[in-house]
């Protein structure tokens, strides 16, 4: 007697396994009903209880997104997708920066087939990224999911301006000079420099600041109505929209009246 097989099915492979066999490859999703007897040339007839092997396929490609970014963290989370009619085993998350290539990829295997969500950490401040994932079960790897660019937030300085030099002009002034932070420890764009300063040998006196716009690569900034004969203690500061940056210290001796 004839017997139809039902499966579901929306694209499929069929290819021969033996004389009886025939094994059907696909991705799945509608009913379709095959009949006993398919017409397709140099294969045996389904008649007779030939039985039909499903296999399954790789994941469908996941669909990822943040949640939340901060300066050295994001999160993202993923909606998985059909599975291949095979259990998901694991994930992988590709993290790359934005101007390199994927082969530089930081790579994250998670082994808990029911997580969907995630907590990057130790990242850059104010950088951006690229990251993709893919889904795996015993048949092998999805294709890559959506692509997400993330720039990270920006944080106040690691850094303290360099080369900072103090030059007494007059008696009663100081010229201040110095440059930007290194560039990988501005941590954002830089927006100002605060300047302290105050009588060296008076440690628990009061500084007096001031604010210079971050416009150059040389900065400058000259400190007047100063005490004659009098050293000074100065502290240089880069800042940005998240904070103040650790400082640069110096001193300088004014000449005498």
């Amino acid at each position: 007697m004839c017997v139809q097989r039902h499966l579901i099915l929306i694209l499929a492979i069929v290819a021969p396994v033996s004389s009886d066999h025939f094994r059907i490859t696909g991705w799945f999703g509608a009913n379709v009903t095959l009949p006993c007897r398919p017409e397709l040339p140099g294969y045996q007839s389904c008649c007779g209880g030939c039985p039909l092997l499903a296999t399954g396929a790789r994941p469908g490609p996941l669909t990822v997104e943040t949640t939340e970014v901060r300066e050295r963290s994001l999160k993202v989370q993923w909606t998985p997708a059909f599975d291949g009619g095979r259990p998901v085993t694991s994930y992988r998350v590709d993290l790359k920066s934005k101007e390199a290539s994927w082969d530089t990829a930081v790579i994250t295997q998670i082994l808990n087939p029911d997580l969907t969500h995630l907590t990057l950490v130790d990242l850059h401040p104010a950088k951006s990224y690229n990251l993709r994932m893919f889904a795996t079960n015993s048949v092998g790897t999805s294709h890559s999911s959506n692509v997400l660019t993330i720039t990270t937030k920006e944080a106040a300085p690691e850094g303290p301006p360099l080369d900072m030099q103090l030059e007494g002009l007059t008696a009663h002034s100081i010229r201040v000079t110095w440059k930007p932070p290194k560039p990988d420890l501005t941590n954002g764009v830089l927006r100002s420099y605060v300047i302290s300063y105050r009588e060296y040998d008076k440690q628990f006196g009061r500084w007096q600041r001031l604010s210079v716009s971050a416009t150059r690569e040389v900065e400058s900034i000259v400190l007047s109505n100063l005490k004659p004969s009098t050293q000074y203690g100065v502290l240089v500061q880069a800042k940005t929209n998240a904070g103040v940056g650790p400082a640069f210290h110096g001193a300088a001796l004014l000449h005498p009246g």
